[in-house]
């Protein structure tokens, strides 16, 4: 999937990729925190804007 989103000062482009993990544990090489979430605790957090589309595709 990809997103572009426009911001009133930007403009992003997304993508999304369907992956898994073949071994080891995540780093948090670009992010403060990192987390797994199910599809039902999505509404439980705040995402920006951007994400919108994106997190109501992996609900279905």
């Amino acid at each position: 999937m990809d997103v572009v989103h426009e911001y009133s000062d930007l403009t992003v482009h997304l993508s999304v990729f369907h992956a898994e993990i073949a071994e080891g544990v995540p780093k948090k090489l670009e992010h403060s925190d990192i987390r797994w979430l199910t599809a039902d605790e999505i509404s439980q957090y705040e995402f920006c804007p951007a994400d919108k589309v994106i997190l109501e595709g992996l609900k279905r």
